[in-house]
């Protein structure tokens, strides 16, 4: 009986209560629409009015914040986890670190480099067929051999044009959905962290549908929650 007892010691002594309150970042205000989801076992709870809440925890387990209007947040329970948890959400209007525009709003460096890159690669492939056209066509037989010729190359530029835009497009991607950004909201490092993004990765269109810096902070929020029902 006591050799039983003494292995179930420390299963149990694994298990905890966390006490906590989520509050604002800025005004230290309770956020009152804030749950709190233990991503391993799918348990969640709201706080109350005063931002307090109260979940039932393993060691190792990963505590999810999420609220309306504020980015989310996680808690890795660990051994020194303090006896009351204080967590602070940051508004999504003052993403630390982050800067929610859109790509209008003004010229980035990414987009400075892409104008450069698109500026070199048509200054490389030359100019359209119609001026070439009009400078050697001097006589029928000409004209006809010069039009094959500038056929050929007409598609070979066209196939130089996809191969770059497609090349744009990743970057473009690689842009927005960048590893700093997504480890910075999941805290996730590592091959932990490439798994996610390569999971995950967002089309080009959809990034082109969505502009602001708080879209892609909503995707990957929503993301990480499929990420860790696996």
């Amino acid at each position: 009986m006591s050799l039983l007892l003494l292995a179930v010691l420390p299963v149990l002594a694994q298990k905890r209560i966390v006490h906590g309150f989520v509050k604002d970042s800025m005004n230290h205000e309770p956020v009152k629409t804030a749950v709190v989801t233990n991503e391993n076992t799918r348990k969640s709870v709201s706080v109350g009015t005063d931002g307090s809440f109260t979940i039932l925890v393993n060691f190792g387990d990963l505590l999810f914040f999420d609220a309306n209007g504020y980015r989310f947040d996680t808690v890795h329970c660990n051994r020194i986890l303090p006896d009351t948890l204080h967590v602070f959400m940051a508004q999504l209007n003052t993403l630390e670190g982050v800067t929610v525009t859109t790509t209008t709003a003004k010229y980035t460096q990414y987009q400075k480099d892409s104008i450069r890159r698109r500026e070199n690669f048509y200054a490389d492939i030359g100019g359209p067929r119609t001026k070439a056209l009009a400078n050697g066509n001097s006589g029928a037989g000409v004209g006809l051999n010069l039009d094959r010729f500038f056929k050929k190359k007409e598609r070979a530029k066209k196939t130089a044009i996809g191969d770059f835009d497609s090349f744009e497009k990743e970057n473009y991607i690689n842009y927005r959905f960048n590893p700093e950004l997504v480890s910075q909201y999941t805290g996730l490092h590592g091959d932990t962290l490439d798994t996610f993004m390569q999971k995950y990765r967002p089309e080009y269109k959809w990034l082109r549908a969505h502009l602001t810096d708080e879209d892609v902070v909503y995707y990957i929020n929503e993301k990480l929650k499929l990420f860790f029902k696996k």
